[in-house]
């Protein structure tokens, strides 16, 4: 008897002790996948990043990991939209993560720490009004740099092996995407990149200053080149044809068509035929999803095809 007493105890001071080594991970409902602060865990959540040069800049980071010690797992970042909402199109992405084995970081930059088209689309290139005037900032004060940052930081958390990432990016975070690409002075560790349904576009145009051209970045032949050289897909939704409040309608927007769909094929036209008078090779594609409007959800799934 005193031995069965004895076991008993035993087996319930061993099922306390491994409950209290366990971490307090819940399920997230809405997504089926559990809750962590890890990015070495199987599951979702996020982390603030502080990039140095903007430190007073906070970046909430969300991400899905889809495997415990992801340190070879393909890495994927998400830039969101116009309502700075990371943690839906982190939530968009989780289930085709899942299948692809893909590390989700979804950087947010808030409407707090980065006001307006300014810090984010546009990229805190300048210095005045807008970001689009004024003295050109050092390219480390850009909001592009941190994408690089953010990607070191995620590979010394997991101990990982990575050498390269992909990135993908809908509406304003097209935009971002896009000028990231084409104007960051440095090569990157970019694989490819996904351009996806952008209002309206910066244009490797000497003879226009930014946003709409480059004429004021001082861009090299070199740089330009390597920009059009890029593994690049511009991905439009084909029912993407409203003019909606958020669609810039200024005149040199609207130089570049009518709505989003009509631009995003400009955009390619052009700098196809920018590459062919250089006599540089182009890395570009130009893919359509039929019925696909303006949204990221209803983009995700093509995009998804684009970086098995």
């Amino acid at each position: 008897m005193y031995k069965r007493i004895y076991l008993l105890i035993i087996a319930v001071v061993g099922t306390w002790m491994f409950t209290a080594c366990q971490k307090d991970r819940t399920i997230l409902p809405d997504l089926g996948i559990l809750a962590t602060n890890d990015l070495n865990d199987a599951g979702g959540g996020s982390f603030t990043y502080v990039y140095e040069p903007l430190n007073s800049r906070p970046i909430k980071v969300w991400f899905y990991t889809p495997r415990d010690a992801p340190k070879d797992v393909p890495i994927l970042f998400i830039m969101h939209g116009v309502e700075r909402n990371g943690q839906t199109y982190r939530n968009n992405w989780v289930n085709l993560a899942r299948e692809n084995n893909w590390l989700i970081i979804a950087p947010e930059y808030s409407t707090a720490a980065y006001p307006g088209s300014r810090y984010y689309n546009v990229g805190n290139v300048f210095s005045g009004s807008g970001g689009t005037s004024g003295t050109l900032n050092p390219e480390d004060q850009w909001t592009f740099s941190t994408i690089e940052a953010i990607f070191d930081h995620v590979v010394a958390e997991i101990g990982g092996t990575q050498q390269t990432y992909n990135i993908y990016g809908h509406s304003a975070g097209s935009q971002f995407v896009s000028r990231m690409v084409t104007l960051k002075s440095e090569p990157m560790r970019l694989n490819r990149a996904i351009f996806a349904n952008a209002g309206w576009y910066t244009l490797l145009d000497v003879g226009t200053a930014y946003p709409y051209g480059i004429s004021n970045l001082g861009l090299t032949d070199e740089q330009i080149n390597r920009a059009l050289a890029q593994d690049v897909v511009i991905l439009l939704g084909e029912a993407d044809v409203n003019v909606d409040d958020n669609l810039n309608t200024d005149p040199p927007a609207m130089a570049q068509g009518p709505h989003r769909f009509a631009r995003g094929h400009y955009y390619f036209n052009y700098h196809k035929e920018l590459a062919a008078s250089r006599g540089v090779s182009f890395g570009w594609k130009l893919a359509t999803v039929p019925g696909a409007g303006h949204s990221n959800r209803s983009m995700a799934p093509s995009a998804a095809n684009f970086l098995k």
